[in-house]
């Protein structure tokens, strides 16, 4: 090139500087930005393994059924509770004292397996079955009475799957029954 000056090249400005000089601002900042790079690439892939684990988990508890027990002895709430509790396969949403009170949740709780107990007073467990299967038609339901025999007829009629005996409860029955009669999702 004629009359004119070549740009210099970064290597002739740092010639006037001691050995050392020029690079190492060059090379502190690279290393400063990996540094920091790093920081936020493992900050993202912790949030992901976090959100991952919370996904997992919410399909865990999906896939468990939810259920309901319907008994008007505060006894019995307590050690259905425990039995469905000690159920993998299966997660306590609430407990009713009434087929009343059970009718009255249905909206909200929307369970998968209703425990009902067949006596009780005001809306026997027949009716109560009746009701949650118009109003939860997903929903399975299972009569449970200490006196079960001769109560086959009113539960199929009421849209029960099945009768049980209270004594013979179980978390292994339960999960039998829920495995037998589940909707296919």
């Amino acid at each position: 090139m004629t009359g004119g000056s070549e740009p210099s090249a970064p290597e002739d400005a740092a010639a006037d500087l001691a050995p050392g000089q020029a690079a190492a601002p060059a090379v502190h900042r690279r290393a400063r930005g990996a540094s920091q790079d790093a920081k936020a690439l493992k900050a993202q892939a912790e949030h992901q393994v976090r959100r991952a684990r919370r996904n997992l988990a919410t399909a865990r508890r999906s896939l468990r059924a939810r259920v309901l027990v319907v008994d008007d002895s505060p006894v019995f709430l307590e050690v259905a509770a425990s039995l469905v509790s000690a159920a993998p396969s299966l997660r306590l949403i609430g407990v009713a004292p009434s087929g009343a009170d059970a009718i009255e949740v249905l909206p909200k709780l929307r369970p998968d397996f209703v425990l009902v107990d067949f006596n009780m007073p005001g809306i026997d467990g027949a009716e109560t079955a009746a009701v949650i299967g118009k109003e939860c038609p997903e929903a399975v339901v299972v009569i449970i009475s200490a006196e079960p025999a001769g109560l086959e007829f009113a539960a199929r009629a009421s849209g029960a799957v099945a009768v049980l005996d209270k004594r013979g409860l179980g978390p292994g029955v339960l999960e039998a029954l829920w495995a037998k009669h589940r909707p296919e999702r």
